[in-house]
């Protein structure tokens, strides 16, 4: 079966391509809030507290969320290398006290009308 250079016939393209496709930012649903994640600037940075106050006072937002609400969800999940020669480390759905990598989430904030709403994503500065 030859791969590189051959033409892929995909049943998608025609939808995609007239403007017909219909994504996930699409589905707008009765009583459907949006998330949206603050993340981390810092690859390796010790988060002292996260202040959720003004995001919380922000018109639109529901509510926001951060590694001290968890509770039981905030135990470490495990991830399932795609090898058995890798090796992989548990991870936390948000930061803790410390954020381990640039981008790692350390809370999220949700509300209506898209990401308008979640002015709570903002960092402060």
């Amino acid at each position: 079966m030859k791969f590189i250079g051959d033409r892929l016939l995909r049943k998608e393209d025609p939808r995609l391509v007239q403007g017909r496709g219909r994504y996930v930012g699409d589905i707008a649903l009765p009583g459907m809030l949006h998330a949206a994640i603050v993340r981390s600037p810092h690859a390796h940075a010790r988060i002292g507290a996260i202040d959720a106050s003004r995001a919380l006072e922000a018109p639109g937002v529901a509510g926001v969320v951060t590694f001290a609400d968890l509770g039981e969800a905030a135990r470490p999940l495990p991830i399932v290398p795609p090898h058995a020669a890798l090796r992989g480390k548990n991870f936390h759905l948000l930061a803790g006290d410390r954020a381990r990598f640039v981008v790692g989430a350390a809370a999220l904030g949700a509300g209506g009308h898209g990401a308008r709403s979640c002015a709570c994503a903002r960092r402060p500065g």
